[in-house]
C-alpha cells in the first residue's frame, strides 16, 4: 500500500465529506459506512447501496447519531449497537438542526445550515 492510501481501497464507501464524534471514537462517512477513528477499522454501514449521508449529529450523552440522508429522511442510531431507533421522512435537501448545550449557562445554541439562533 502506498504511503497515505487506505488498506481499503475502494472496499468502502467514503464519497466526500466525514463527520467524527465529538469524543473522537467514529468516523462516518458521507458513502454511509462507520469506521473507528483509532485506526479506520471498518465498524459497518448505515445506508443502503447509493443513499449519502448528507448530515449528521452525534448525542453523546444519550449515545446516538441521527443521520440525514440524501433519499429524505432523518434516522437515529444508537452508538453502542448501531441499531436503528427510529426514522421519519423530512426533506430530501434537508440538514439536520445541531444543539450545543452550554453546561454552565444552560443554554442552548441551535445551528441550521441557514442561521444560528440563541435560545434560553
Amino acid at each position: 500500500i502506498a504511503a497515505g492510501d487506505s488498506p481499503y481501497h475502494g472496499d468502502y464507501r467514503m464519497s466526500g465529506g466525514v463527520w467524527t464524534s465529538a469524543d473522537g471514537t467514529y468516523v462516518i462517512t458521507r458513502g454511509g459506512d462507520i469506521f473507528l477513528a483509532s485506526d479506520m477499522t471498518y465498524v459497518q454501514g448505515l445506508t443502503g447501496s447509493g443513499v449519502r449521508i448528507r448530515d449528521a449529529v452525534f448525542n453523546l450523552s444519550e449515545k446516538r447519531v441521527t443521520v440525514a440522508t440524501d433519499d429524505g429522511y432523518a434516522t437515529t442510531y444508537s452508538t453502542e449497537d448501531w441499531s436503528e431507533i427510529s426514522s421519519t421522512f423530512v426533506d430530501q435537501y434537508a440538514n439536520l438542526i445541531k444543539v450545543i448545550e452550554n453546561q454552565t449557562s444552560g443554554k442552548r445554541l441551535v445551528f441550521s445550515s441557514v442561521s444560528v439562533t440563541a435560545l434560553d
